[in-house]
């Protein structure tokens, strides 16, 4: 484990600009389940068509009875080793962003300052009419009363979450993600099992990359090295190998 450690500080240190590409299971330690492990993933306990565009549309009280367990799961969590380790990481020179796949936002909160949530994040919501902006009190406070369905303050329409859901198209982030992907030499891919697409794309844009996963991933194979063990107390380790060296 100490050699993959040093190598992987290594590949950091010597690329020109590096990334990280963050998934569900850098905040599995936080508390917040994946989607797909097995016996715990949410996609076991709630079937991801509940919350889906298609839903949202055509049946949004059942969307959001869905939508409420999902907030619900995220609510209180705060940021973990992994994430502080991260943004520690952009501070001392070896990382130049973060590219996420979670809505979560807590790479903000451990302070990383260069995020692209390609996924959106739950800071906002906007009406299904004329896709008005608002934050994301307008439709919590609504829930948090009892509304079956939170309405829009503009056009008094349905109001839906910030994020992509199934059917929708990417989020405004993920072109600007692309562009760091294409202007970067290394990755370093944390958390994720690289099957959802088009995020997945963002490592093989950059074309040189490294994985942090407990589970194997779709993409082991095209990785330069692949560690598997506790995401915290791995990128913990690294941060300290990184640290000694620049010193």
């Amino acid at each position: 484990m100490d050699k993959k450690i040093a190598a992987l500080g290594d590949m950091l240190m010597k690329a020109n600009y590096a990334i990280a590409f963050t998934g569900a299971g850098i905040s599995t330690e936080s508390g917040i389940p994946d989607f797909r492990s097995p016996g715990a993933g949410l996609w076991e306990k709630i079937d991801p068509e509940l919350l889906s565009a298609r839903t949202l549309r055509t049946a949004p009280a059942l969307f959001y009875r869905y939508w409420r367990e999902m907030e619900k799961v995220v609510a209180g969590k705060e940021p973990n080793k992994g994430h502080e380790a991260l943004a520690e990481l952009s501070r001392l020179g070896a990382l130049r962003a973060v590219v996420t796949q979670n809505i979560d936002g807590l790479h903000q909160q451990a302070g990383s300052k260069r995020v692209f949530e390609v996924h959106g994040n739950l800071e906002g919501c906007r009406c299904l009419a004329c896709k008005g902006e608002h934050p994301a009190a307008a439709l919590r406070e609504q829930l948090a009363e009892g509304a079956e369905v939170p309405l829009s303050p503009c056009c008094r329409a349905v109001l839906r979450p910030s994020v992509v859901l199934f059917g929708d198209r990417m989020a405004a982030d993920f072109t600007a993600a692309q562009q760091e992907a294409f202007r970067s030499d290394f990755a370093l891919v944390v958390g994720t099992s690289l099957t959802v697409w088009p995020a997945a794309e963002i490592p093989l844009a950059v074309g040189r990359f490294a994985i942090v996963n407990r589970d194997e991933t779709a993409l082991d194979d095209r990785a330069e090295l692949r560690i598997a063990g506790p995401i915290g107390e791995t990128l913990a380790k690294v941060v300290e190998y990184v640290r000694e060296k620049k010193i």
